[in-house]
């Protein structure tokens, strides 16, 4: 019987440095996604410079020959350093799809203040929401041709601690 007490006791002290280390593992990522974000912007902020600077019509064979990637790409990485270089801050723990989604020319700018304004207030808009608010905002003004919307009510998706809640 103190043999399972003793396996009982070793193995909470397994789960718990697991635990540990998970957490620990966790921090690291979030980190390394703020500075993904903040390269991102800065690339964007240097690409933006370098589009200025070039003849008309020579930004994507620029882009192409020195980094083998698209003017999409470069699209991608300017409209995050326009939209969000004084808020690097604001969407530092944003997957780079959403910040791009986000800073999109497509996506109304009373839409990404609005979600803006979220991600300012106490808690953090969890991703897939941002998402979703972002398709149905797009699919609102396709079908109404309208050029700018409001958010509908916050349905109160926040992250604590990396985990969503309701």
């Amino acid at each position: 019987m103190s043999s399972n007490i003793n396996g009982s006791s070793k193995s909470l002290i397994c789960v718990e440095a697991a635990a540990d280390d998970l957490d620990s593992i966790a921090g690291r990522i979030r980190a390394a996604i703020g500075h993904t974000i903040d390269a991102i912007i800065a690339i964007g902020q240097d690409l933006c410079r370098v589009e200025a600077k070039l003849p008309h019509g020579q930004f994507g064979s620029w882009i192409m020959h020195e980094f083998n990637f698209s003017e999409r790409a470069a699209q991608n990485y300017m409209n995050a350093a326009l939209a969000f270089a004084d808020r690097t801050a604001i969407v530092a723990y944003l997957p780079a799809t959403i910040l791009y989604e986000l800073a999109a020319k497509s996506t109304p700018s009373a839409v990404r203040e609005d979600i803006v304004a979220l991600l300012e207030s106490d808690s953090t808009l969890a991703p897939d929401e941002i998402a979703t608010r972002l398709r149905a905002a797009r699919q609102r003004r396709e079908t109404s041709g309208r050029k700018s919307e409001r958010l509908p009510p916050s349905r109160d998706f926040r992250l604590k601690s990396g985990k969503a809640r309701a």
